[in-house]
């Protein structure tokens, strides 16, 4: 289990392992383990995306938000609205070299199971807008509501 207390990552083997502190920040939220459980990403702050090893031994961090791409040992960071990019990291690198490179002009909002769509809200002066499409490949997104 991984959780967070006074702004500090924890981490606990169920059902009765000792409590082990991995990583602390300024605002720590949102810790997601990786479908293999090897890593653990987390939100500090509303900018700053981090990643640290089960074990803490390694960590990662980047500006933007980011989340698992479905059953695979793969990050999909957006960086934000200045590149319009999602870069595909992976663990055989060390997380250090992107696998793809996406461009889209929102972040990457909700993924189907199986990582080929996603889902994605945007807001304007007028409301908020909720989009349907493909993760990557060919399609223009579809304004659902």
């Amino acid at each position: 289990m991984a959780y967070v207390q006074d702004g500090t990552l924890w981490i606990k083997r169920l059902p009765d392992g000792a409590a082990r502190a991995l990583a602390a920040g300024n605002a720590v939220y949102g810790p997601k383990f990786s479908p293999s459980g090897r890593w653990i990403l987390f939100h500090d702050g509303d900018d700053l995306l981090r990643l640290v090893s089960a074990d803490g031994q390694r960590a990662k961090s980047w500006v933007g938000s980011g989340q698992w791409l479905c059953g695979r040992e793969e990050l999909a960071v957006y960086l934000g609205e200045e590149s319009n990019r999602t870069v595909v990291f992976g663990e055989s690198d060390d997380w250090n070299t992107p696998r793809r490179t996406f461009f889209f002009s929102d972040p990457i909002g909700t993924m189907s199971a199986d990582g080929s769509r996603r889902a994605w809200e945007t807001s304007t002066r007028i409301g908020a807008q909720l989009f349907a499409g493909a993760f990557a490949g060919p399609g223009e997104p579809r304004l659902v509501a």
